[in-house]
């Protein structure tokens, strides 16, 4: 009976933290700072959400795509450098990183 009750605890706390974190939003504007309204191309929602999710911005070394039509783009400071590969319909993969010009 406690590995049920521990079961439980456990489930509410992922999806309690998934929530905060896949805010609804239908802007930037209705996301916390350094969070950007993402609208899927792929339908995929939260329950009950309007028409897009609030997500962090990339840090160093964290995937993104080059364009960010479907993330957010990279911390200030940072560029999505493309890998090459690719993900349809996103597009190219990337890394946010510190780009040197030059």
């Amino acid at each position: 009976m406690n590995l049920l009750a521990c079961g439980l605890v456990l489930l509410f706390v992922v999806l309690e933290f998934d929530c905060i974190q896949g805010q609804c939003c239908d802007s930037d504007n209705d996301c916390p700072q350094y969070n950007c309204c993402v609208h899927s191309v792929r339908g995929r929602r939260a329950i009950g959400c309007g028409s897009g999710t609030c997500t962090r911005f990339g840090a160093p070394g964290e995937k993104c795509h080059v364009g960010h039509h479907v993330t957010c783009p990279c911390l200030s400071g940072l560029t999505c450098v493309g890998t090459g590969e690719f993900e349809f319909p996103q597009g190219e993969i990337g890394v946010c990183q510190r780009y040197h010009y030059g």
